[in-house]
C-alpha cells in the first residue's frame, strides 16, 4: 500500500480508537455552540467562519488544517446515501477525485457515522480530504477536514467526536 493509502487507514482507525476514548473521558473546555451542535474549539486553530458552516483553520509553515462543519439537514434514513451524497458534493466535484473512497462505518451517539478519505491535490499540493457523514432517521450532518500533514488526524478526530448534536 502506498504511504498516503496507509495514512488514511489510519486515520480511519484513529477514529475508532477515539470514539472509545471519547464515550469514558469529556473534555474539560468551554463549550460553544454552532446550528443544533455544541463543541469544544480546536486547540491553535483560527475560527475563519460561523455563518453557512463552521470553519476552523490552521496553518503552520507548509503544514495546513481545514475542519468545516456544515448544518444539519433532513436527508435520507441510509447513512451510505447521505455519504455518497456529501462525498460528492464535497471532495468529488471540488477536487476532481475519480477513486472511491476508503470508508469506515460506525455508530456514535446514536449516529450512524461513515467516514471516508482520499487523496487530493490542488495548485500541485497533494493533501487529504476525509468526509464524515453523521445519520440519525432522516436528519443527517457533515464534516469534512482538508489537511497535508498526519500530524493533524488526531486533532481532527478529537475535535469531531467531541461535538454534540443536540
Amino acid at each position: 500500500k502506498s504511504t498516503l493509502q496507509k495514512i488514511v487507514n489510519m486515520k480511519i482507525y484513529s477514529i475508532l480508537f477515539l470514539l472509545l476514548m471519547l464515550s469514558v473521558f469529556s473534555s474539560g473546555q468551554q463549550r460553544k455552540s454552532f446550528d443544533i451542535f455544541s463543541y469544544s474549539a480546536p486547540a491553535g486553530f483560527v475560527l475563519k467562519e460561523q455563518k453557512q458552516r463552521l470553519l476552523y483553520e490552521k496553518r503552520e509553515g507548509n503544514s495546513f488544517c481545514q475542519i468545516h462543519i456544515w448544518p444539519a439537514q433532513q436527508g435520507s434514513s441510509d447513512p451510505a446515501a447521505n455519504f455518497k451524497t456529501d462525498w460528492e458534493h464535497f471532495a468529488v466535484k471540488p477536487y476532481n477525485l475519480t477513486e472511491p473512497p476508503t470508508t469506515q462505518t460506525e455508530k456514535q451517539n446514536g449516529w450512524e457515522v461513515v467516514t471516508g478519505a482520499s487523496q487530493a491535490a490542488m495548485d500541485g499540493i497533494p493533501f487529504i480530504v476525509a468526509v464524515s457523514t453523521f445519520t440519525q432517521n432522516d436528519i443527517s450532518w457533515c464534516a469534512v477536514s482538508i489537511f497535508n500533514d498526519e500530524e493533524y488526524a488526531a486533532v481532527i478526530d478529537k475535535f469531531i467526536l467531541g461535538i454534540k448534536a443536540d
